[in-house]
């Protein structure tokens, strides 16, 4: 592979729009999942199943979010701060991705955590 292919992969701008789409999943899947319960499954008594539910989705995102961290920081140096990240260098802009990549991350892992807390605290279907 040449350099400017490496280059154009290393700050590929997927990987900072990965993370978001991860919490945006998982925020959809858990609010889906407390619907169906509270609506159609409510009769059935399989309302009971929401926070395990929850609990699924919330690890399978943390798993994306933790994938998109490892994938993230190949390109660069993450959070470096004795380095500029404002000069216009494949390395810069590499290291500019990862270090952005790695707070997306940890942004979006924060708002997972939110939601299933929500989900494990608030009464299901009142």
């Amino acid at each position: 592979m040449t350099g400017a292919a490496s280059s154009a992969r290393a700050s590929s701008l997927w990987r900072l729009a990965a993370p978001p789409i991860v919490w945006a999943a998982h925020f959809g899947a858990c609010y889906a999942t407390a619907v169906a319960a509270c609506g159609r499954w409510s009769d059935s008594g399989h309302a009971g199943a929401v926070p395990l539910l929850v609990a699924i989705w919330s690890a399978v995102a943390l798993g994306a979010l933790a994938v998109c961290l490892a994938t993230g920081s190949r390109g660069g140096a993450v959070l470096e701060p004795a380095r500029a990240l404002d000069d216009d260098t494949p390395a810069s802009r590499a290291a500019f991705v990862a270090t952005t990549n790695a707070l997306l991350v940890m942004v979006s892992g924060l708002a997972v955590m939110f939601v299933a807390a929500a989900a494990w605290m608030v009464p299901q279907c009142r």
